[in-house]
């Protein structure tokens, strides 16, 4: 009875801040943009990313739950997410060049009935199956995580032609309405697991509906502008290696902010496997814990909002991004450590102060998001755009899958679960270490390209400017 209280104490906490978050995310009139157009493109754009979105976050919370209560153990769970990660590797490099090459919007539709059949495997105990759903679950997210930001980006430059500024807009307020959904995920995953105690595999259930929603409103509101320099690419080069070319051969910058790109997310998936076994000795409502810490992430996208309206700079944003999560993950490397918890064995005050770490690490999720969308936006080229994006993908799923493999296998049978995932939590820090010191680099260079073009935008106007005068002289004359 004071457990169920407590939970709705929880969410009633969780939606007044949704409220207050609602309430402050009304639009800042010095950055309201009256342009229909824009405003379209990006309700088309944000519905139906929206709606892949919040089935994804449906999985989140009892994603590990699941494959425990279908009888599987740490080793065993490990290996389905590492199928994950190998399944959206290898197709993720396919998908990128499909996508450049013959469009986006048929490859985005295909999300919601691979990620279907996902949920429909892990309807079944069977491991068979339940690699079949890792394989489709990987492919899915190849899918959402680099051709849905590749087909806005196209249609918002390349096509539409708006303001590279304007992306600012739609990316923050994806981001928000993200975190909004994710918190909602949490809730609803809960409710129908736990209250109405359907199991952790009713959340898989219920995302089935709202993907199919998401193909259909793709396939009848979306257009498609294939990148006209992907077609005319030679075709006796192989053009997905090609965009791998540029980024080590062309544009090292691209390399930089691919690699903080791979350092950052590979701490964030490990992060997923490794949340809940963390908090489980204070046996958490997992669904619940999940919806706070997307509050986090939405503070982080309100948080990215007001550093853009005070001038900040977004690579300065990327690099205080990489020092929180840093900063973050360390402290749980320490107070998981198997000293810690030997000389706090009775208490479970490390394993709060660790919550409170993993909410911090999630607002520096919500800042990451909008801005490294922002900056991939700015520098990748277009007939590259999801190609790049998942070169990326791929050693970070393999380190992913290393990691993993060696934290489990690293850990011994009498230690807590806590402990054995100390070594996790290492490598996540070394790898938000590593983040940061390349953040840095990156944003010396980017700024040295910032100022370069603005170098050639006044030049230019300037030529403009000089040619206008001549014609007026001559007009005069004549």
């Amino acid at each position: 009875m004071i457990e169920t209280m407590i939970e709705l104490l929880v969410i009633l906490l969780i939606l007044v801040v949704i409220s207050l978050l609602v309430y402050w995310r009304r639009e800042d009139p010095s950055i309201t943009i009256y342009n229909d157009k824009f405003k379209q493109l990006q309700m088309n754009y944000c519905i139906a990313y929206c709606l892949a979105i919040f089935a994804d976050w449906l999985h989140g919370p009892y994603d590990y739950r699941l494959y425990s209560d279908y009888g599987y153990d740490e080793n065993a769970i490990a290996v389905f997410y590492e199928v994950n990660f190998v399944s959206s590797s290898l197709s993720g490099t396919l998908v990128g060049h499909f996508g450049d090459k013959y469009g986006r919007k048929y490859l985005c539709a295909s999300y919601g009935v691979l990620y279907s059949l996902c949920g429909l495997f892990k309807t079944s105990s069977n491991f068979n199956f339940l690699m079949l759903g890792g394989i489709s679950a990987g492919m899915s997210s190849a899918i959402l995580f680099s051709t849905f930001e590749s087909w806005y980006v196209n249609e918002h430059l390349t096509y539409q032609k708006f303001p590279a500024e304007w992306m600012h807009v739609t990316f923050s307020k994806v981001s928000f309405y993200n975190g909004l959904l994710a918190i909602v995920a949490g809730v609803v995953a809960e409710y129908v697991s736990e209250i109405l105690n359907y199991g952790p595999v009713a959340p898989y259930i219920l995302s089935m509906p709202i993907l199919l929603l998401s193909t259909g409103y793709i396939y009848t509101n979306w257009s498609e502008h294939p990148s006209q320099e992907a077609h005319t690419e030679n075709n006796d080069e192989i053009v997905a290696f090609s965009s791998l070319k540029f980024i080590f051969c062309k544009e090292s910058i691209l390399l930089l902010l691919g690699m903080i790109e791979m350092f950052f997310e590979c701490s964030m998936y490990m992060f997923v496997f490794s949340w809940t076994p963390v908090l489980s000795e204070i046996n958490p409502p997992l669904g619940i814990i999940f919806s706070l810490f997307m509050v986090a992430f939405m503070m982080g996208t309100k948080f990215y909002e007001f550093l853009i309206h005070k001038r900040y700079k977004p690579e300065n944003i990327l690099m205080i991004t990489c020092i929180l999560g840093f900063m973050c993950f360390s402290v749980v490397t320490i107070l998981i450590s198997p000293s810690s918890r030997n000389r706090y064995e009775d208490s479970k005050l490390p394993v709060y102060i660790c919550g409170l770490c993993f909410f911090l690490y999630e607002l520096s999720v919500g800042l990451y998001y909008p801005v490294m969308s922002y900056l991939r936006g700015r520098i990748v080229p277009e007939k590259y755009r999801a190609s790049v994006a998942n070169w990326f993908r791929f050693p970070m799923n393999i380190l992913t899958c290393l990691a993993l493999l060696w934290g489990n296998r690293s850990g011994r049978p009498m230690v807590s679960h806590a402990s054995k995932f100390s070594i996790i939590f290492h490598i996540c820090s070394i790898l938000l270490l590593l983040a940061t010191c390349i953040s840095v680099m990156f944003g010396k260079s980017y700024a040295n390209r910032m100022e370069d073009e603005r170098l050639k935008m006044d030049i230019e106007a300037k030529q403009v400017a000089t040619v206008t005068e001549i014609a007026s002289k001559q007009k005069l004359e004549s």
